[in-house]
């Protein structure tokens, strides 16, 4: 655009025209090849910065001669401090986005799991389920906890149990389909929203996670491996009434009552 511009402005082409037009373009291709080149952000600037005031000074001396000199000089105390400047400036915009993503990030995420933490997982409930009532489709709540945690924390350390805790985020998210909301709601609990998922097909994904825990080595920090099972509560909406949490804890509880290690229906059948 500012190749046209320049090209263009003056209303009749001329080699003073056609030479600043085409300083703007080569300039911005190679600019643009600099900045895909693997270089610090300090040496992108300055080659960016030398380049561009090469070209422009050597144009400058072409369209005017000698009388090129002091706009020149004049260019480059102004292309030189500005472009500084920019670079403070954008270096800045950068830090202080990226420090927000990760306050953002913070405010909806567990970091240990890179999973949707509890006031996230809250919020995708209710406006799931206000969308199932709408539509009239299935909402399952899949409630999954890690029996016995405490031993593995007590036997194994705290760092340990993050390190279990990180393994079985990522086994929950490979389990599930790809747009399923896979959260973790407490220190051992999480939860699996399932959106127009029948509940006899919510229990059958639900043995499929069950199994795939039982059968993986979860690493440890020292290298060792150990292995650990959950209980799993389902509920399903409009199968059961809209209190699914409620109905999904009932389940579990029943998992946990019966020996663990299972996965079990809110329903009685």
């Amino acid at each position: 655009m500012i190749s046209l511009m320049r090209l263009l402005a003056f209303g009749t082409l001329s080699p003073a025209t056609i030479f600043a037009a085409s300083n703007t373009l080569i300039i911005s291709i190679i600019l643009g090849w600099i900045c895909t080149r693997n270089l610090s952000y300090w040496k992108k600037w300055t080659y960016a910065l030398f380049l561009n005031n090469l070209f422009t000074i050597i144009i400058f001396h072409i369209n005017q001669g000698s009388k090129g000199t002091i706009p020149s000089f004049i260019y480059l105390i102004m292309m030189t401090l500005g472009g500084i400047f920019t670079a403070y400036l954008t270096q800045f915009l950068i830090k202080a986005k990226t420090h927000f993503q990760m306050i953002e990030k913070a405010a909806t995420f567990v970091f240990l799991t890179e999973l949707n933490n509890h006031r996230t997982f809250d919020e995708a409930f209710n406006s799931l389920l206000l969308e199932a009532k709408d539509k009239n489709e299935a909402l399952t709540l899949m409630i999954i906890d890690i029996d016995h945690f405490k031993k593995v924390n007590d036997t194994y350390g705290h760092p340990n149990g993050d390190m279990v805790l990180k393994q079985l985020g990522e086994l929950l998210k490979d389990a599930s389909r790809s747009f399923d909301i896979v959260s973790r709601i407490g220190g051992e609990e999480f939860a699996i929203l399932l959106y127009d998922c029948p509940h006899k097909h919510a229990l059958t994904i639900g043995e499929r996670i069950r199994m795939a825990v039982r059968n993986q080595e979860f690493m440890l920090n020292e290298g060792k491996a150990i292995q650990i099972t959950v209980s799993v509560g389902v509920a399903t909406y409009p199968d059961t009434n809209e209190n699914i949490k409620e109905e999904a804890d009932k389940a579990l509880y029943k998992a946990k009552s019966y020996g663990r290690n299972l996965v079990c229906s809110n329903q009685s059948a």
